[in-house]
C-alpha cells in the first residue's frame, strides 16, 4: 500500500514493524516511542489524514495482537482481534476510496466489470511545499 510519498510509506512500514514487536517486553517502550514519532510525522506532513493514519496504526496493532493470540492459543482474544482487524481494514478501504473518488466524481462511471482507468490527473499542491501527485480513477 503506497500512502503519499515514499518517505510517508516508509514511516507507515516502520510503524507496522514496530507494532509487530509491540509485546516483546524488552523493546516495547522504545518501539512505542518510535511508532508514535513516525505516526506524528505522517500526520504532520499532511499527505494522509489523521483518521487514515490512525486506522492504519490500529489495523497494525490488531494484526500483531491476532498473530500473538493465535500463536499462544487464546482463541477468544484472537477472534476479537480478527474482528477489529477487519473493521479497521474496512474503514481504511472506505476512506481511501473516498479520497480517490472525490477528485473526479463527475467522470467516475462504471464502464465494465474489469478495472479500467477512466480519468488521470496530475494534482499540484498550491502551498509553500512542492507536491505533485498523479491520480488515477479506476472502475471495477
Amino acid at each position: 500500500m503506497l500512502l503519499g510519498t515514499q518517505q510517508t510509506s516508509q514511516r507507515v512500514n516502520v510503524c507496522l514493524w514496530r507494532t509487530k514487536r509491540k509485546h516483546c517486553k524488552s523493546d516495547a517502550a522504545g518501539d512505542k516511542r518510535g511508532m508514535q514519532a513516525n505516526y506524528q510525522a505522517i500526520v504532520k506532513e499532511g499527505e494522509i489524514s489523521e483518521t487514515l493514519a490512525t486506522n492504519v496504526r490500529e489495523m497494525g496493532c490488531n494484526a500483531a495482537l491476532l498473530a500473538a493470540n493465535t500463536i499462544v492459543g487464546h482463541q477468544d482474544d484472537a477472534l476479537r482481534d480478527k474482528a477489529n482487524l477487519d473493521s479497521y481494514f474496512s474503514k481504511i478501504r472506505g476512506e481511501v476510496n473516498l479520497i480517490d473518488m472525490k477528485f473526479n466524481m463527475d467522470e467516475a462511471k462504471i464502464l465494465s466489470q474489469k478495472q479500467k482507468v477512466v480519468s488521470e490527473e496530475t494534482m499540484t499542491n498550491g502551498s509553500d511545499r512542492e507536491q505533485n501527485h498523479d491520480v488515477q480513477v479506476l472502475c471495477d
